[in-house]
């Protein structure tokens, strides 16, 4: 072979990022450096090679994207629906779990791993995580079962996109409590509230009454508890 000659565009067979360039011929790869590559772009390289008679042929390569942002996180929710909201569930063993996330220069190139972990406050990487890193492919949502989830923990799904170029975002579902377990109240009982009370502004929240057993009121009914507790829920 007489010549070889590289050529690099933003069209297959192009030459504007790259004039067409002489290489050794007895090399079989060339690396360039200095390009002025645009994020997002597409961009082709042709080989020529040449003979000693002047024939020509030439080969393209498929297009290749420039991408040195990472994907974007926009949302990622805990299900199923009706628990999204919900601070507090009673499921200790399984969940669903959904994300997205955007890479407008890869599209749907994006790979996904997921795990569930306790969100320990002021602790910048999770260090209890009952659910390892686990890889999904390209899957953008996740269903789990036979997890020992503790109860009274605060808990949220994590999830890792990584796009073809290796770049990767990370993020979170809201967190949620494992509650198994029915508030504790130390009872509750009738009491009687004189009308006059009532009249004076007086707050029956802050004031204890009397307990009683019958009143002579037919219209108003009066009850006072203490000591309702829920150890894992607070709010």
């Amino acid at each position: 072979m007489s010549d070889i000659f590289v050529a690099i565009g933003a069209t297959p067979g192009g030459d504007d990022l790259l004039q067409r360039t002489r290489v050794s011929p007895t090399d079989t790869s060339a690396t360039f450096y200095g390009l002025d590559l645009a994020n997002g772009a597409t961009y082709y390289t042709t080989v020529t090679a040449v003979d000693q008679a002047g024939w020509e042929t030439s080969a393209t390569t498929n297009g290749i994207i420039v991408d040195w942002t990472p994907p974007l996180f926009i949302t990622a929710t805990r299900g199923p629906p009706a628990a999204v909201a919900q601070y507090a569930v009673t499921d200790a063993s399984s969940l669903d779990a959904e994300w997205v996330f955007e890479d407008l220069e890869s599209g749907n190139g994006l790979t996904y791993e997921w795990r569930v972990c306790a969100q320990m406050v002021g602790v910048p990487d999770e260090t209890e995580c009952p659910v390892p890193w686990t890889s999904v492919g390209t899957a953008t949502n996740v269903t789990a079962d036979a997890l020992s989830l503790l109860q009274g923990v605060a808990y949220h799904v994590l999830v890792r996109a990584t796009n073809p170029t290796g770049l990767t975002a990370t993020g979170a579902t809201a967190v949620w409590v494992v509650d198994t377990t029915p508030p504790v109240t130390a009872g509750a009982e009738a009491r009687f509230v004189a009308p006059s009370s009532v009249a004076d502004g007086v707050d029956l929240q802050r004031v204890p009454l009397p307990s009683i057993e019958s009143q002579f009121a037919w219209d108003t009914i009066v009850v006072q508890w203490q000591g309702i507790v829920d150890r894992y829920v607070p709010r």
